[in-house]
């Protein structure tokens, strides 16, 4: 048998580790044990020591030909006797040349459909004693624990990987002029407030709630990294000519010439809802919200007065709790 080496990169180690393990005890009591790691899978493994070479590689050459039902059946928690006629020939011939005329199967996992382990224990006769066939349970329910454990760090491992892709994709990153790609920043926002000459405008200020909570109970990183998936979201949200800006941590603007009140209305229902949709597992809370403000003025607009009406709403809407579209009068 190939040892098992953590060194390969398996992503899974637990279970290897404890089947190679148990592989171990079972031949120094004088059990013959064949463990199936991950059955149908690629990377599968197949774990039995001390005389068991023979029937360890016939287990081995049907699992890799997929030629392995009548043991992916096998039922979880418990072991079952069956003759090792059932089994594949390849199996079935060298068992029956070793003595064997039986085998207890069980599975070991939470998905009865994709067990994340087979034992075989393969016996002169079927038996059906009830210390024995704790003993089984026991061996079962360590495969289950160790397979538990690598799932709980496969699932941590994906969402560390998800949270580091979104903040490579999404994090604001400043170009040469001290823009950010996809927005303006505050002093180009201001210049866009002030050269704009549309017969309606609406400004309109998002503010990220509790995004101070979520840094002290996720960290800094978590608050920045939520801070760039609500740009990448807004972003997505509005047209390409609107004048989309960071203006700090967690804060933007939006610039929205010659579109009515109505329309104004419905793009900024549509920005609460885009920043409210659920988080990617990994990114702290399960989901963030917004304060909105909009002003929106027709007939040589005052921009400048538009952004401070807007701002003055959406500090409103964060004191009254967040989650909200305040229009300013």
């Amino acid at each position: 048998m190939t040892p098992f080496d953590p060194a390969q990169g398996l992503e899974r180690h637990a279970l290897d580790a404890a089947a190679q393990a148990i592989a171990r005890a079972a031949a120094v009591a004088g059990e013959t044990l064949v463990l199936i790691v991950r059955p149908g899978h690629e990377d599968h493994r197949v774990y039995g020591e001390g005389g068991n070479g023979v029937v360890r590689a016939a287990v081995s050459v049907a699992e890799a030909a997929g030629n392995a039902r009548t043991w992916t059946d096998a039922p979880v928690g418990y072991s079952i006797a069956r003759s090792v006629s059932s089994l594949p020939a390849v199996v079935c011939d060298a068992a029956e040349q070793s003595g064997f005329r039986a085998v207890h199967i069980a599975a070991a996992g939470a998905d009865p459909e994709r067990p994340d382990c087979i034992a075989l224990w393969f016996v002169e006769e079927a038996d059906t004693d009830p210390e024995v066939e704790e003993r089984r349970r026991e061996t079962v329910q360590i495969l289950a624990a160790a397979a538990h454990r690598d799932a709980r760090q496969a699932e941590q491992a994906a969402a560390e990987q998800r949270t580091a892709a979104l903040r490579e994709n999404i994090e604001t990153v400043a170009d040469a002029d001290g823009s950010v790609a996809g927005l303006v920043d505050a002093e180009a926002f201001a210049l866009a407030l002030e050269e704009c000459e549309a017969d309606q405008a609406t400004v309109v200020v998002i503010e990220l709630d509790q995004l101070d909570a979520i840094a002290e109970s996720h960290g800094a990183d978590a608050a920045q990294a939520l801070a760039a998936e609500a740009a990448s979201r807004l972003r997505a949200t509005c047209r390409g000519s609107d004048v989309l800006a960071t203006l700090g941590t967690g804060r933007f603007g939006l610039l929205l010439a010659d579109v009515d009140r109505a329309t104004a209305l419905a793009v900024s229902k549509r920005l609460v809802a885009a920043v409210a949709e659920p988080l990617e597992p990994g990114l702290g809370p399960e989901a963030m919200t917004a304060s909105v403000g909009l002003a929106h003025q027709s007939g040589m607009p005052d921009t400048a007065e538009l952004f401070d009406s807007a701002s003055s709403a959406a500090a409103s809407g964060h004191r009254s709790g967040g989650d909200r579209l305040i229009v300013a009068s």
